[in-house]
C-alpha cells in the first residue's frame, strides 16, 4: 500500500469513526430520555479499543467508552445493550450515589427496572460460535420433529411441523401455567436497513403473533457505511428467541429459492419479488393460523406472557404501534402466497444465536 494509500485509509477510518461516535451520542440522549426519564446529566462518550472489555464507565472523567471492534464488528442491537448497560452504571453512581457499586443488587434492580442485561460479562448469546450448544430439551424435541418435516411425503411434512408448532404452543402455555421463573433477552436479526421492505415487516408480524416472542422495528445505525434505519429485534425467553430466530432464517432463505424458480417462469423485477415474498408470508402465516385454531379447540389457548409485557414496556417505554401496510394483489403475490401455504418448517435448529466473534470479555 502506498503512502498515499495509507493516509487516504486513515481519512476514511477517522471519519467512520467521527460519524459513529455522533451515532452513539443520539441513541445516549434518546435512552437518557425514554429509559431514565433525563435524569442523567449528559456524559461524554468515545469509541476506542479496550482490549478484552466491552465497554466502561469512568466517574472521574464521566466518559462511557465502548471498544470499537464491539462498534464495527457487532450488530447495532448488541451495541446498544452494552451503552445501556454502562448508562446503568452512570445511573447508580451520579443518581444513586453508590460511586463503589458494580453488579450488586442496586445495579440489577436499576437494570430490571428498565429491561437491560445485567450479566457482568459477555451478552446473552452463545459464548464460542465455534461449537454447537446443547439445546434446551423442548428444543431437542422439536429439533427431532422438524428433522422428520423434511420428509418427501407432504402429508408426513405438515404432521411433523404441525407437532413441533404445537410442542412450542404447549411449552409455552405450561410456563404461563406454572407462572415459572423465566428470564428474556434481545436479538437483532438481519442488518439495519435504510428502508424495510414490506415482507420483512410481515416477517417480524408472524414472529411476534406465531412464536411467542414481541417483535419491533428498532432505530438502528450501521457504522460501516454511515446509514440509519431500523432492524428487526425480537424478545422473549432464550429457548422461543432460538426458536423465532431460526423461522427468520429458514423462511429468508427459502423466499429467496422460491423467487428464483418463480423467476425463472416469468416473473421480474424487485417489485414483483417483493409482492411474491409478500404473498409467499400470508400464505404460511395463514397456514400458522389454522393450526393455531386447531390446537385452541383442544383447550390449547395462548393468552399472552404477562412478565414478558411487562419486560417490554420497561425496555421499550414510549413504542408506538406502527401502522399496517397493503401489498397490491398480483400475480406475483397470489403465487407466493400459493406458495406458502404449501411451506413445511424443516431441518434442525442450529445455534443461529452465534455471529461473528463471540462476546464472553467482561463489561465495566
Amino acid at each position: 500500500m502506498s503512502t498515499h494509500e495509507a493516509e487516504f485509509k486513515k481519512i476514511v477510518q477517522a471519519q467512520l469513526l467521527h460519524a459513529a461516535e455522533h451515532a452513539l451520542i443520539r441513541a445516549y440522549l434518546g435512552l437518557r430520555h425514554t429509559s431514565f426519564d433525563n435524569e442523567l446529566s449528559p456524559a461524554t462518550l468515545e469509541i476506542r479499543p479496550l482490549g478484552r472489555r466491552l465497554g466502561a464507565w469512568t466517574p472521574a472523567t464521566r466518559t462511557i467508552t465502548l471498544d470499537q471492534a464491539l462498534v464495527f464488528e457487532r450488530p447495532w442491537g448488541v451495541v446498544l445493550e452494552v451503552l445501556k448497560h454502562e448508562m446503568a452504571h452512570q445511573y447508580c453512581h451520579e443518581v444513586l450515589g453508590l460511586p463503589e457499586e458494580q453488579h450488586g443488587a442496586a445495579f440489577a434492580q436499576v437494570c430490571a427496572e428498565r429491561g437491560i442485561d445485567a450479566a457482568s460479562a459477555g451478552l446473552p448469546e452463545v459464548s464460542d460460535p465455534g461449537a454447537e450448544a446443547a439445546p434446551p430439551a423442548v428444543l431437542r424435541r422439536i429439533q427431532n420433529l422438524l428433522a422428520l418435516a423434511e420428509s418427501p411425503e407432504l402429508h408426513e411434512a405438515e404432521a411433523a411441523m404441525a407437532k413441533a408448532t404445537q410442542l412450542m404452543r404447549e411449552y409455552n402455555v405450561q410456563v404461563i401455567k406454572d407462572d415459572a421463573q423465566r428470564r428474556f433477552e434481545s436479538r437483532q436479526l438481519g442488518p439495519v436497513m435504510a428502508r424495510m421492505p414490506l415482507h420483512l415487516k410481515a416477517l417480524a408480524g408472524i414472529l411476534g403473533e406465531h412464536f411467542f416472542v414481541y417483535a419491533i422495528l428498532a432505530i438502528g445505525y450501521d457504522p460501516r457505511s454511515c446509514a440509519e434505519g431500523r432492524y428487526i429485534e425480537i424478545t422473549g425467553t432464550p429457548e422461543n428467541l432460538e426458536m423465532a430466530h431460526y423461522v427468520y432464517d429458514f423462511l429468508t432463505g427459502v423466499g429467496e429459492r422460491l423467487w428464483l424458480q418463480a423467476a425463472a417462469k416469468g416473473l421480474r423485477g424487485e417489485r414483483e419479488r417483493q409482492r411474491f415474498l409478500a404473498g409467499l408470508l400470508s400464505g404460511f402465516s395463514e397456514k400458522l393460523r389454522r393450526e393455531r385454531a386447531q390446537s385452541e379447540s383442544t383447550g390449547l389457548v395462548w393468552v399472552g406472557d404477562p412478565r414478558l409485557a411487562a419486560w417490554i414496556d420497561q425496555r421499550h417505554p414510549h413504542r408506538r404501534k406502527g401502522r399496517s401496510s397493503s401489498t397490491t394483489r398480483t400475480a406475483a403475490y397470489d403465487a407466493g402466497r400459493e406458495e406458502g401455504g404449501r411451506l413445511v418448517l424443516h431441518k434442525p435448529i442450529t445455534s443461529s444465536a452465534a455471529h461473528g466473534r463471540a462476546l464472553t470479555d467482561g463489561r465495566g
